[in-house]
């Protein structure tokens, strides 16, 4: 009697992570082990391959896998050598918001008509983001509903404490 049939393995369906700090556009989780058969051999050899970390078990912890889409691969050997194989996918998603570091308060001068316009680069110390190299700014009075580019102070606003609100949003759609 001869085996020449290879382990079986159910595959896991798509699992979705998001990253895992503010500081990496990487996840880590604990991979589960898949489910798997073989005719001839009890004793099997279980392995996976990822683009973060090799696994030498079935399922496991893997670190730093990469925003987007890995392919997981689970390797089964049996006792004759046969290996079966089989693909998952893991999804990162960045669900992580950019960070602001703002101004506590800035002074603005009107012009000659009684205006004076300001945005983020007068507010905002620094803007960083886990993903995206590019974050989106905007800003808006307190008393105000939309977001734009800038803020406008008239003489109205003369001896009065304005407080403005800044948006940061990252490539992602995070803010």
């Amino acid at each position: 009697v001869a085996d020449n049939e290879a382990p079986q393995i159910q595959c896991l369906d798509t699992i979705r992570v998001s990253t895992s700090s503010v500081n990496s556009c990487s996840a880590s989780l604990l991979l589960p082990g898949a489910t798997i058969t073989d005719n001839c051999s009890a004793n099997l050899a279980v392995a996976v391959q990822t683009p973060a970390n090799d696994l030498s078990s079935n399922g496991g912890m893997i670190n730093n896998l990469p925003e987007g889409y890995s392919q997981i691969t689970y390797l089964a050997t049996d006792e004759c050598g046969l290996v079966g194989t089989c693909q998952s996918i893991v999804e990162v998603t960045d669900g992580t918001a950019p960070q602001l570091t703002c101004e506590d308060q800035i002074t603005v001068s009107l012009t000659e008509a009684g205006f004076a316009s300001f945005g983020t680069e007068s507010t905002v110390e620094e803007a960083v983001d886990n993903c995206c190299a590019d974050v989106t700014l905007e800003i808006r009075r307190l008393d105000e509903v939309n977001y734009s580019d800038e803020v406008t102070v008239s003489c109205d606003d003369i001896g009065q404490t304005l407080f403005v609100l800044t948006r940061a949003t990252d490539c992602n759609e995070n803010d």
